[in-house]
């Protein structure tokens, strides 16, 4: 506010230049308060989380890798203020982006499916601002990526008994002493 004044004014004296600033300075406050306000309203939390511009959230879900990103496709085109981008099979992942807001330019909100069973997949959702010079977020990048994250487990496919059976394989496999071995040696010394 202070800077136009040395090209454009007149007269600019020691009053007017700590007035511009005092002003300036008031000003930030009051829209970094307002901010504040707006992100902790959108979240229903108070947490440092809801203010990055970069999110990051892993949902499992009971479906195959087609499946799953046939999920992420819908939940890019069914969420309102979200546009389906693409779908990269090579990569499987499918990319979305949100619509420009009065107080965001959007977010990019890639959803990446990695393969944990025949009927298992993790999707991991991230979202980034549209315009990379964005440090803190208002609560938007939280507010869509919760909604992603939502929609995903609202859709998700009814757990069954093969799913238990392949998430026990998975510990099985993923544990130094496999599941099975340890009730075995349980259920021999109780013998």
């Amino acid at each position: 506010m202070t800077i136009p004044e040395f090209f454009f004014a007149d007269e600019l004296t020691l009053g007017k230049i700590l007035f511009k600033l005092s002003w300036g300075v008031l000003t930030g406050f009051v829209i970094v308060a307002l901010n504040d306000r707006l992100a902790r309203r959108r979240s229903g939390i108070d947490d440092e989380e809801i203010y990055k511009a970069r999110q990051s959230r892993r949902v499992t879900v009971a479906l195959d890798v087609s499946k799953a990103l046939e999920l992420c496709r819908e939940a890019a085109t069914s969420i309102n203020g979200m546009k389906f981008r693409s779908v990269n099979q090579a990569t499987q992942e499918v990319i979305a982006r949100s619509s420009l807001k009065w107080d965001s330019f959007g977010n990019v909100i890639t959803m990446s499916a990695v393969r944990l069973g025949e009927h298992l997949t993790e999707i991991q959702i991230t979202t980034r601002p549209v315009l990379s010079t964005v440090i803190i977020g208002n609560g938007i990048s939280w507010k869509e990526a919760s909604e992603v994250e939502d929609y995903l487990r609202e859709h998700d496919a009814r757990i069954e008994p093969k799913h238990l059976e392949e998430g026990a394989e998975i510990l099985n496999t993923a544990t130094l002493r496999p599941i099975n071995r340890g009730f075995e040696n349980l259920n021999s010394t109780r013998k």
